[in-house]
């Protein structure tokens, strides 16, 4: 039996990080070599991710999904319905990639294909320092996570940021169209409308930092300022997502309040930093550029839902993850407002070393064992048992948890 916990797990991840990184200081250093830089990022993608083996927490649940849901051509309705936890979006997703081929693997390769291809459109319109930086920030805070496990999330969230150019333009009709499309893939998306005048507004920075104090005092205290808003929406008519809080708060493990850990602290760490770079040293000088502006008002909304957000494991994990495009677009520009070559550097070192460390405490588990279908890859049932015994020792170690459900 493999150590359900291990650092080895990390190295594959850490490695293509560390090539991303690589390439992102090329990039920077050789503004001719931009287009190869990108092309060779996009490549290593797909390679990295999108031929990927069997890995991840929630591999079996969509690959349940996948089995069970019928194609186009031999229709039931009753297996359409069966899944009532997955937005109809997503669910008719499955179904025509099912429909052109009913090939699992091929599923897991075309679906993270597409997921990369709107990436790329995304980092080629918005991250005009750095490419790679950006594609490397992108994996670091949770974009991995996205890719491999959360994939009905990421599709909304992509979706979300495809939508970035209307809230910039002002183009609300657009804006919502797109975020409305992205709640068929994940109900996550209509907090994206909700939240479009406060992307949109002109906050000073003695505003943001008094909406921060308070929010400094509810995450020391670990206080829950939105229970009557979670009882109200758990008691709502919109079934999908009052169901999935439902479930979320009954979970002994998502209900939970966040321990304090090594990742903890170290997120806790992090964040400050960017907090005092974006928010209070670099704060005009990031919000007279045009490019960066609606990205610092993403990255308030982050800081808030981060500070607010500690009360329960799921919120804590979840909610600001919705808002990383803030980090990946805001931390290359940080690079460049600072003067000085050496300091520049000493900058761009201290991040790689950041974000090598964020993905490690996000794949130490043995679910995320890499294996590559272009070279070896476990079978499904191997990873199958291998899971299952992970979630008993899980289980042992702390008998309050339940099984992880999606």
């Amino acid at each position: 039996m493999m150590d359900t916990l291990s650092y080895s797990y990390t190295v594959p991840y850490v490695a293509h990080l560390l090539v991303l990184i690589i390439l992102a200081y090329v990039e920077i250093r050789h503004e001719g070599m931009k287009k190869l830089v990108m092309q060779l990022t996009v490549l290593s993608f797909v390679v990295f991710y999108g031929m990927r083996g069997y890995i991840g927490m929630d591999l079996f649940a969509y690959h349940a999904l996948f089995r069970d849901l019928p194609t186009l051509w031999d229709w039931d309705a009753e297996k359409f319905w069966l899944y009532k936890n997955y937005e109809i979006g997503f669910k008719f997703y499955v179904v025509v990639l099912k429909s052109l081929c009913n090939n699992h693997d091929v599923f897991l390769t075309v679906n993270t294909l597409i997921d990369i291809a709107l990436l790329h459109v995304i980092l080629r319109r918005h991250a005009t320092v750095s490419y790679a930086f950006s594609a490397a920030l992108f994996l670091s805070f949770m974009g991995m996570v996205y890719m491999v496990d959360q994939i009905r999330n990421c599709k909304s969230l992509l979706l979300f940021f495809l939508s970035i150019r209307y809230a910039q333009n002002g183009a609300f009709v657009k804006y919502l169209m797109l975020n409305l499309c992205g709640s068929l893939f994940h109900v996550s998306s209509l907090l994206f409308v909700v939240l479009y005048p406060f992307f949109r507004r002109e906050w000073s920075r003695r505003t943001v930092w008094m909406l921060f104090v308070p929010g400094i005092l509810a995450f020391l205290l670990r206080l829950n300022v939105f229970e009557a808003l979670v009882d109200f929406l758990i008691s709502c008519s919109i079934p999908i997502a009052s169901n999935k809080l439902a479930v979320y708060m009954e979970d002994a493990l998502y209900s939970s309040t966040r321990e304090i850990s090594f990742g903890f602290l170290f997120s806790l760490a992090g964040n400050a930093v960017l907090m005092y770079l974006i928010c209070w040293r670099y704060y005009d000088r990031l919000r007279s550029d045009e490019r960066v502006r609606f990205f610092v008002n993403l990255f308030v909304v982050y800081v808030f839902f981060f500070l607010f957000s500690q009360w329960s494991m799921i919120t804590s994990t979840r909610l600001p993850g919705l808002f990383i495009i803030s980090l990946v677009i805001l931390a290359p520009h940080l690079l460049k407002e600072m003067q000085g070559v050496r300091v520049k550097t000493i900058c761009f070192c201290a991040f790689s070393l950041y974000l090598m460390t964020n993905i490690t405490i996000y794949t130490t588990n043995v679910e995320y064992n890499y294996k590559n279908r272009l070279f070896q890859t476990d079978g499904l049932s191997h990873r199958w048992n291998i899971h299952v015994k992970a979630e008993q020792e899980r289980h042992q170690a702390n008998p309050q948890t339940e099984k992880r459900n999606d």
